[in-house]
């Protein structure tokens, strides 16, 4: 019996080329020639795309929008020693989130037709087959090499965009900074929107340190009353202070239906004690009625070094996962 793989599947970063060229060249020359090496090369640059990791890279596929209603599956690949364990049916998955969330229609791919007989392609076709995909029409001589073409269909189940606001107060600029690349991540899939929590008067950090000693104290922000009750998602992002944050303070208290959206909070820090701050945050926002999914939490270390990102991702990814 195979063990069931621990699949993180992510937008494709530049760091990843590496690892999908090895791929794609482990596919050749069964699935892929010597030029569609070289156009794969190119695309994984330009087009849009996911990676599936298991520790690193292990499978590819990326997609372009033909129009505002239909996309064409441009490359799929997958490591040979894990063909069927279900990584390129993880990889389709989530471009048809993605796709769904941006109104699109249908998902398109070619491949190469039953006309020709050649045994990897006709796995290949029972893959699509296996996750929804339906034949169109096969297209004689379409491919350059002569071979005849068959085009595959498979329709989109048309959801509401999400809309999830991403708030957060930063001192330092650290939470800011990681504020801004979830943002980045979910966008790709949702409408988001962000609010910076930001306190009507500046005050000195000697005066920042000493309201950080009393716990639930507040100061007044600016933009106080945010009504939740039309986003599904609310990502709260704040520094660890020593027992209490009074801006983040103050904005939760003004929040109105908090129990409307789902809540994860992602939290900045440099020094001790942080899981007792999160754990009374989490506490407090639950008796507020909140419904609090997960956390993260990014030490200034990682900042600092930038080291942050595979975190995120796995963050971004899991927030995905809960909200399909």
């Amino acid at each position: 019996m195979t063990s069931a793989l621990n699949l993180l599947v992510r937008r494709i970063l530049a760091e990843d080329y590496r690892l999908i060229a090895e791929i794609a060249r482990s596919l050749h020359p069964q699935w892929f020639t010597e030029s569609a090496l070289e156009e794969i090369a190119r695309d994984i640059r330009t087009q849009d795309g996911f990676a599936a990791l298991e520790k690193e890279v292990v499978g590819f596929a990326t997609y372009v929008l033909t129009d505002n209603k239909t996309a064409e599956l441009t490359w799929i690949g997958v490591s040979p020693e894990l063909h069927r364990r279900g990584v390129g049916r993880a990889l389709v998955k989530e471009i048809e989130g993605e796709l769904a969330q941006r109104g699109v229609q249908s998902l398109q791919a070619s491949t190469l037709a039953p006309t020709v007989e050649y045994e990897p392609y006709a796995r290949t076709r029972n893959f699509y087959h296996a996750i929804g995909f339906s034949d169109v029409r096969i297209d004689e001589k379409w491919f350059p090499t002569g071979d005849d073409r068959l085009l595959l269909r498979k329709q989109m189940t048309l959801r509401r965009q999400r809309r999830i606001l991403v708030a957060y107060f930063s001192y330092t600029g650290d939470t800011r900074r990681i504020a801004e690349a979830l943002s980045e991540r979910l966008r790709v899939s949702y409408d988001v929107e962000t609010a910076e929590i930001v306190p009507t008067r500046k005050r000195s950090y000697l005066h920042w340190l000493a309201y950080s000693f009393v716990p639930n104290s507040e100061v007044d922000i600016v933009d106080a009353e945010i009504e939740l009750s039309d986003y599904d998602a609310v990502l709260l992002g704040f520094p660890k202070w020593t027992f209490s944050c009074p801006p983040l303070n103050r904005f939760i208290h003004k929040l109105r239906n908090i129990d409307k959206p789902r809540f994860y909070l992602f939290m900045t820090c440099g020094g001790f004690d942080e899981q007792r701050f999160l754990d009374s945050l989490t506490d407090k926002l639950a008796r507020m009625g909140c419904n609090v999914i997960e956390s993260l939490t990014v030490k200034r270390k990682q900042i600092q070094r930038e080291t942050y990102a595979e975190s995120l991702d796995s963050f971004a990814q899991r927030i995905r996962e809960n909200l399909r």
